[in-house]
């Protein structure tokens, strides 16, 4: 059923290095966190009790799947997100169809092709934590249970983002659309309970549990039954997802085809204008930079045209992220002690800076797909150093309308806790250099790897890696969190927006724990914009190098001169072919 393209493609897959470079990842992830509850529950104890080594193991257990379950959510839409729009990119979908490949084969053998390999994504640290079987009094089925949600969501992330990817030609789309539909599932029960406590309203159904990727992973190891109650909940969350990654998969089947055609007749006209162009149109009215003193820049500025998947995203992140700002404010207002603000925070700047790590890498996406506009860029008379700065600029620029929510969520704590004022400015300051942090390593991947779904790949595991501790974090339990732990983890996205309000607006009468915060705040500030800094000098150095530009003395960091094999090979023949005495 699979065909020749199966074959193909994962004999191509089998060999990058890539896969094998994720599974190490992974597993220095899970290890890492392991390490990290040991040290937190046992410390510098010789001999331990049978009670500790079953602490121990059911925290390494918790950790585990918070963090593999972060780590599926976010690779399985990527491994998939390219599998069509990459073909459609490059016109060789269209040539697949002169051929006796059956649509079917097409579809199929691809989403094979990728799946086995996160398959073994997801398998590859079970060994691991099954051995947490022997040190406590965990059962089996929990952890299996765990594993079986885990090849529910990669099933479903894969199938769906291959399914988006045969509507959109842009990789990132694709993955902004199944990370935002990740995050309303995320976010949906929680958010209802918090509405059920603070205003009354109904409770939850009970199957909107189920729904939760967290809770769902959860539900055998949060309750250590030995019935398989639980367990069959979670083969029927598989059975679901079979289920519809079955139904995704003959759409794409039956739609592949005539889409892609009409697509293809439609590559080189204009593109017609819809409400959303309307409405970026009136944004271009406002104040932007210079044409004589910044052309590339007012280039990038008046040319953004987002397509309807990302302008839809976009907008109903900024109109659910307005809507929880605006209800955690008016729960602030009477409640001052709640944890609320804190998670809202971390979530609304967590979930934005993977799409901004996610959006970052195709600041040259236009230019490396179409050679030719590659080519007039860099015959430009513009510096290097200009272009990358304007395309740093260029993703940059919404960055401060993450920032206003989690001060604003600071501000009413302050004011319910009459000070802690200097608070907000550790959130800005921590949110700005993790978003230009983001960016610069977009904007360096983008330079460095010339495939836009590696440079992807690359970016969010970059981002996955950085927002380990957050997610290690909370999953620690409120009175256990110390100073010295949460000022660690404050260097994570998914931590940094909160801490701020919970380690020193919420508590600025306590010298100790403010001044824990100050502390730390500023190192993370200090490192993050370093890393910025030598980053950004990383990609000026050397992308006349990678993008094959001459080289351009005008620029201050010039180290490293431009590849001169194809250049010295001309200048050889020139000089052989020359007349004798001529020069």
């Amino acid at each position: 059923m699979l065909g020749p393209v199966f074959e193909f493609e994962w004999k191509r897959m089998a060999r990058r290095w890539q896969m094998y470079a994720a599974r190490v990842l992974v597993g220095l992830a899970v290890l890492i966190g392991i390490y990290a509850v040991w040290y937190w529950q046992v410390g510098s104890v010789k001999k331990i009790t049978g009670a500790q080594a079953a602490l121990v193991a059911e925290s390494c257990i918790y950790a585990l799947i918070v963090v593999q379950l972060a780590a599926v959510l976010i690779v399985s839409p990527v491994a998939t997100a390219a599998a069509i729009s990459d073909e459609k990119l490059r016109g060789r979908l269209v040539q697949l169809f002169v051929t006796d490949l059956r649509t079917r084969e097409i579809v199929l053998g691809k989403i094979a092709a990728r799946f086995v390999p996160l398959l073994g994504f997801i398998l590859c640290p079970a060994p691991l934590a099954l051995t947490a079987v022997a040190l406590g009094p965990i059962n089996w089925s929990a952890i299996v249970g765990a594993y079986v949600v885990f090849l529910a969501l990669g099933l479903l992330g894969a199938t769906l983002a291959f399914t988006l990817s045969v509507f959109s030609n842009r990789t990132h789309e694709v993955v902004l659309v199944c990370y935002f539909l990740w995050g309303i599932l995320l976010g949906v029960r929680p958010i209802w309970d918090y509405v059920v406590r603070y205003w009354g309203f109904t409770h939850p159904p009970a199957w909107l549990k189920l729904t939760n990727p967290l809770d769902l992973s959860l539900l055998s190891f949060a309750t250590m039954k030995t019935e398989w109650s639980t367990f069959g909940a979670q083969l029927l969350a598989l059975a679901v997802s079979m289920v519809i990654s079955g139904l995704l998969i003959l759409l794409s089947i039956r739609q592949l085809q005539p889409v892609a055609i009409s697509q293809e007749g439609r590559r080189g006209l204009s593109r017609r204008l819809h409400f959303g162009d309307r409405l970026v149109g009136l944004l271009k009215h406002l104040p932007s930079p210079s044409l004589d003193r910044y052309p590339l820049l007012w280039r990038e500025w008046k040319r953004f045209r987002p397509s309807r998947f990302s302008l839809a995203v976009t907008a109903i992140y900024f109109a659910l992220s307005i809507m929880v700002t605006v209800a955690v404010i008016q729960m602030g207002l009477w409640n001052r002690w709640t944890d609320i603000p804190h998670i809202i925070n971390d979530f609304q700047v967590g979930f934005g800076l993977l799409l901004v790590s996610a959006a970052s890498v195709t600041l040259l996406s236009d230019e490396r797909l179409d050679p030719e506009k590659l080519d007039l860029l860099l015959v430009s008379p513009l510096s290097t150093q200009a272009i990358i700065e304007s395309k740093w600029w260029a993703a940059f620029r919404l960055l401060p309308l993450l920032v206003l929510m989690p001060v604003a969520v600071g501000a009413v704590r302050a004011h319910a806790g009459y000070g802690g004022w200097w608070g907000l400015l550790l959130i800005a300051g921590l949110v700005f250099v993790q978003g230009a942090f983001i960016t610069t390593v977009g904007l360096a991947l983008s330079v460095w790897i010339p495939s836009q779904r590696k440079a992807m790949v690359a970016s969010i595991l970059i981002y996955l890696a950085i927002a380990l501790p957050g997610a290690l974090a909370l999953s620690v339990p409120s009175s256990q969190m110390t100073p010295a732990l949460a000022g660690m983890a404050a260097g994570s996205p998914l931590w940094a927006a909160g801490y701020p309000i919970r380690e020193y607006i919420d508590v600025w009468f306590f010298h100790l724990r403010t001044q824990s915060c100050i502390n730390w705040s500023v190192v993370w500030i200090i490192v993050y914009a370093l890393a910025s800094i030598v980053l950004l000098v990383a990609v000026l150095a050397t992308s006349d190098r990678c993008l094959g530009r001459a080289e351009d003395r005008r620029s201050p960091f010039h180290f490293f001169s431009s590849r001169r094999g194809r250049g010295s090979a001309w200048r050889k023949l020139e000089h052989s072919e020359s007349p004798a005495g001529v020069s």
